[in-house]
């Protein structure tokens, strides 16, 4: 009985092989892909298996039998890291494939290698072992010692860990995926059955290990689901990546017109559950497929709008479709893509519709004038109607400045018409940010005041719902570009969102007029310049955005080209040159009278000489401010006051910045770490902000000490601690610690700018 075992496994064996072999030329084609790299690992393993543990079979001495079989181990143990490797890129899990977790992974299976080369010394592996006669051939026997049981079950934990993973997975695909995962899971518990039928002599008379062998049938079940499913060829497992977390609806459509696939947007889109829409036609969703698919065969691809009719209300979408194909280049389908745009619609729609109302409204005044009896009526209603629209645009205007602590505003609107192209607002998103925006419609009068007053609407509505100056603006450009386009004109626009909190001001203009950054630090005006064409010039464009750090005593100004572009009776231009020496001579005073000061000097410049556009002028003065912060007296808070003091130190400098983040790091470590060494307690900051230095007071209430007893450490020598404040005090300019005052202990650190 034993002879016809080893015989039988001496024909399949080879066999086996051959088949995996078989299997790996096929699936070589698709090795470009993760989990199928790891698939050919794992086939590459189980055939040294196999040819191995033959040459075993068929050794004739004790000693090759005994080489062969320590041989044959390097395979086996790499066989069920390469299963779990597989499964684990296969059902979604990459993350987990890093070079790190399969080293971590190899551990045991690498001493389980070691152990087997070196089992003439040891008797960890094989207990004992014995070579029995079996007919013309010679067995190994053996009785496995307690590692041979540590491997078998980790190896069992890995091919089932991996097994579970796609069982878990199959559940959640729909019914077009399971069949593929049936044999995958089927070739995953095969070797595992057969192994356990073996190791745990659950067959009476078994004496060879059939393993290797059963490896062929997993090989066969992973044939038939690639060549009857084609298990690689529109691959499910990055569905819950990308299909399942796409804010857009998408639908993959076989070659027949038939969807194979959709994810939750699309679900929502047809009212349908997914089981109810799949193998369904794709015309029930989109009518208009046929004729769509007529293009799509002389392009590929395709890109057009489409309205679906969502219970009488109609959603807009724009469609992109594109073909899928396999590794050898054969359609297998389309995948569709639906991005909502009925928002857009929308807004376009009223835009269109304002722009409309305002053409009917000028049309109407143009037959009022033509029918006007006399040219002193005609002048008389228009005059009026001017002086209405003035009206409702002083009313847009902000009716005052924000107010800040540690910030001063001030602002001015001067059209060179009754109504004005300029605009200005402030809008406060919440107690720490200020958006500011000043804008400059190129024309005057009513069309421009009337545009001014859309605009000043849509910057509100995107600063609802978006903070970033840039995308703000882009956003606008697209959605105001068809109506200005129309027009024939364009806006000039800058946006910047004030951080009070930390005097971070970051800001996007399109086109504007540079504003003015006073530093206080260096004496000089910087130029804030455009980052984007205006808004309407091209209809895809975008604003970049940059950032300032603001310290106490800086100046920002932002204006119109009214400005310099104001005329004398000579002819000449105001200019930029002398609105910064006017900045530079003024900015030690308040915004209004800075303001005051910039506006009297054009007025004095221009005198008789009829203004030649509107004028908008805002200045932001950033004064001396106080941060504080309260927190418990821990080591995990402390990167949190350091950040905070970093974060308000960088409008001084990197430098500074650094030397007081170090100062305040080693004063708040030793707060934490020996004030509060027997007990707990909060520590409590109050950070001063002023043009020429920062002044950091900490506060605790934990154990006070005499620092005039802590002796500076010696040069030379190496001891443990003492470095901590003898760093600080040399990285500031005054280091002063008070024990016991009606706040607590303080610490009081003085940086000079």
């Amino acid at each position: 009985m034993y002879l016809e075992q080893y015989t039988a496994f001496v024909i399949l064996a080879p066999m086996a092989a051959l088949v995996t072999l078989g299997l790996m030329a096929y699936v070589w084609r698709y090795r470009t892909m993760p989990e199928v790299s790891v698939l050919l690992w794992l086939m590459a393993a189980v055939v040294g298996w196999l040819i191995f543990n033959t040459f075993e079979t068929v050794a004739v001495t004790e000693a090759w039998i005994f080489f062969w079989a320590k041989v044959t181990y390097l395979f086996i143990v790499a066989t069920p890291v390469a299963w779990l490797l597989f499964a684990l890129c296969y059902s979604g899990r990459s993350a987990a494939c890093t070079p790190r977790r399969v080293l971590l992974y190899s551990v045991i299976p690498a001493i389980t290698a070691l152990l087997a080369l070196t089992s003439n010394w040891h008797t960890l592996l094989w207990q004992a072992y014995a070579f029995v006669p079996v007919g013309h051939m010679v067995a190994m026997q053996v009785s496995y010692g307690p590692w041979f049981w540590t491997h078998a079950i980790y190896s069992y934990i890995l091919v089932l860990t991996g097994a579970v993973f796609i069982i878990r997975y199959s559940l959640r695909l729909f019914n077009l995926y399971r069949q593929q995962m049936v044999w995958v899971v089927s070739a995953a518990l095969l070797p595992v059955a057969v192994n356990i039928l073996y190791v745990a002599r659950l067959i009476p008379g078994l004496q060879k290990d059939y393993t290797p062998i059963s490896f062929a049938g997993a090989s066969l079940a992973l044939a038939i689901g690639i060549f009857r499913y084609r298990l690689f060829d529109l691959k499910p497992i990055a569905r819950d990546i990308v299909f399942e977390r796409m804010p857009d609806a998408v639908l993959t459509v076989d070659v027949q017109g038939r969807i194979v696939d959709l994810n939750p947007v699309a679900q929502a889109l047809t009212g349908q559950s997914p089981g109810f829409r799949i193998g369904e036609p794709v015309t029930d969703v989109i009518p208009v497929w046929d004729a769509w698919l007529q293009m799509l065969q002389a392009t590929g691809e395709l890109e057009t709008d489409f309205v679906l009719d969502d219970d009488g209300h109609p959603r807009d979408y724009e469609v992109q479709i594109s073909a899928l194909r396999n590794p050898r280049r054969e359609l297998t389908g389309w995948i569709i893509l639906l991005h909502e745009i009925t928002r857009r619609k929308q807004i376009q729609t009223a835009l269109r519709q304002y722009s409309e109302q305002l053409e009917a409204m000028v049309a109407e005044r143009t037959r009022g004038l033509q029918e006007a009896q006399t040219k002193l009526l005609a002048q008389q209603r228009l005059q009026q109607e001017i002086e209405l629209a003035a009206q409702i645009q002083a009313s847009l205007l902000p009716d005052h400045v924000p107010v800040f602590a540690g910030y001063e505003f001030a602002a001015a609107a001067i059209p060179s018409r009754y109504v004005s192209g300029d605009l200005y607002d402030f809008i406060v998103t919440d107690p720490e940010t200020c958006h500011i925006v000043v804008a400059d419609i190129a024309g005057k009068g009513v069309p421009a005041a009337l545009l001014s007053s859309t605009a000043r609407t849509l910057i509100r509505a995107e600063t609802d719902h978006e903070t970033s100056p840039g995308r703000i603006l882009t956003s606008v450009n697209a959605s105001f570009y068809r109506d200005l386009t129309q027009a024939e004109m364009f806006i000039t626009f800058l946006t910047a969102r004030l951080d009070t909190r930390y005097g971070t001001l970051a800001y996007a203009n399109a086109g504007h007029t540079a504003a003015l950054w006073w530093r206080q630090a260096s004496g000089d005006c910087e130029e804030c310049p455009a980052t984007g064409l205006p808004i309407g010039v091209l209809p895809d464009a975008t604003v970049e955005e940059r950032s300032l750090v603001l310290r106490p005593g800086d100046a920002l100004i932002f204006y119109s080209d009214g400005i310099p572009e104001a005329t004398n009776t000579a002819g000449e231009f105001f200019g930029a040159d002398r609105l910064s020496a006017l900045v530079h001579t003024y900015a030690h005073l308040a915004a209004p009278e800075l303001l005051q000061r910039i506006m009297e000097a054009v007025e004095s410049f221009v005198g008789s000489a009829p203004r030649s556009d509107d004028i908008t002028l805002l200045v932001l003065k950033v004064l001396p401010r106080t941060l504080t912060f309260e927190c418990d007296a821990a080591l995990d808070n402390l990167h949190m006051i350091i950040a905070l003091v970093r974060r308000a130190a960088l409008a001084y400098g990197d430098s500074f910045a650094y030397q007081v983040e170090l100062a305040a790091s080693e004063i708040a470590s030793n707060v934490i770490r020996h004030a509060y060494r027997a007990t707990t307690g909060r520590i409590r900051g109050t950070l001063h902000l002023l043009p020429d230095r920062l002044q950091l007071d900490l506060y605790d209430d934990g154990a006070s000490f005499d620092p005039h007893t802590l002796a500076p450490p010696a040069l030379g020598e190496i001891q443990e601690g003492g470095y901590g404040l003898f760093i600080a005090q040399k990285v500031v300019d005054e280091l002063s610690y008070t024990a016991r005052t009606a706040q607590g202990n303080h610490w009081k650190l003085v940086k000079v700018a």
